[in-house]
């Protein structure tokens, strides 16, 4: 019996390969309609038909109502286009955005409303944050887990807790990050993460402007923390590093409380005055250090030594 030979066209095979090769580094452009008939009328939906190694880039349109799960993708850009936003579809239980496992997702231009959590950044992922605003989360509207984070332009207001740095997370604001009105504390540190805030606007929140605990650390330059219970309360063996042109004033209670084996370096002049409990800047007992506090506050009242 004959036995039948398959003869391979070489050329047609590697310029086959070397078409997919290119598709998969170009990664895909898609446009979502939400709400709309087509077959890309939901951001999950546009999830499925692209390669997650990316790069990829998903233009929203419309309103989306659903929870949406990013979890091993690399190189994920989500744009909201002309006022576009993701509503919370679990009824207050769920992540309106879940990133797990994943590196430079950018999401930008949302309104993000709802959910337990507004957006979750966890598993060691990196989430770039530009021109959105996070708002009414039973939870937090932000919360870093095992993770990093940067803010650009973005409003994080009237969720329990605004933004969340937890279990050796690092978080940077660049410039026009606002956080605001929230029921307890705009900025939780805990757990030995970090937060990196340049040129941000902390105010009107609950309880601290920023709250840090448990070995957490903070540098802040060029930033205005006002109209808060406190202004930065520093417990349990955290540090914070106050650079040049901060302003905190008008809280409620202190403006920066030190206690419990902390310690706060105000490295140049900030103004630090006006804060209601008559101790601008207050050293707690169990051991607090403060290094030029006296010198670098701008005239605010003080227990602390030197």
């Amino acid at each position: 019996m004959r036995q039948l030979t398959r003869h391979w066209d070489v050329p047609a095979l590697v310029f086959a390969f070397l078409v997919g090769l290119s598709l998969t580094a170009h990664g895909a452009d898609l446009k979502v309609e939400c709400g709309g008939k087509g077959q890309l009328s939901t951001i999950t939906s546009a999830l499925k038909k692209i390669n997650p190694a990316g790069p990829n880039t998903v233009t929203v349109f419309g309103t989306c109502t659903e929870n949406v799960l990013i979890r091993g993708f690399n190189r994920l850009t989500l744009i909201g286009s002309s006022g576009a936003s993701i509503n919370d579809a679990s009824g207050g239980t769920g992540f309106v955005v879940d990133v797990e496992d994943s590196t430079d997702v950018i999401l930008q231009g949302f309104a993000i409303n709802g959910g337990f959590i507004g957006v979750f950044c966890a598993d060691f992922s990196i989430c770039r944050f530009n021109g959105n605003t996070i708002q009414g989360a039973l939870q937090a509207g932000v919360q870093v887990v095992q993770s990093r984070a940067t803010f650009d332009a973005n409003t994080i207001q009237n969720n329990l807790l605004g933004l969340t740095s937890l279990e050796s997370s690092a978080i940077r604001s660049n410039g026009g990050l606002v956080v605001q009105q929230n029921q307890s504390s705009g900025v939780v540190i805990d757990t030995g993460s970090s937060f990196a805030a340049f040129g941000t606007t902390i105010q009107s929140n609950g309880n601290a402007g920023i709250e840090m605990d448990v070995s957490a650390s903070l540098t802040i330059a060029d930033s205005t923390i006002t109209g808060n219970l406190f202004g930065v309360t520093v417990l349990s063996h955290s540090d914070a590093h106050f650079f040049a042109n901060n302003v905190i004033t008008g809280n409620e209670l202190n403006g920066v409380v030190v206690s419990d084996l902390s310690f706060v370096l105000f490295e140049a002049s900030s103004t630090i005055t006006g804060n209601g409990a008559g101790l601008d800047v207050t050293c707690q007992p169990k051991f607090s250090a403060t290094r030029a506090a006296l010198a670098n506050i701008a005239g605010g009242i003080t227990d602390c030594t030197e």
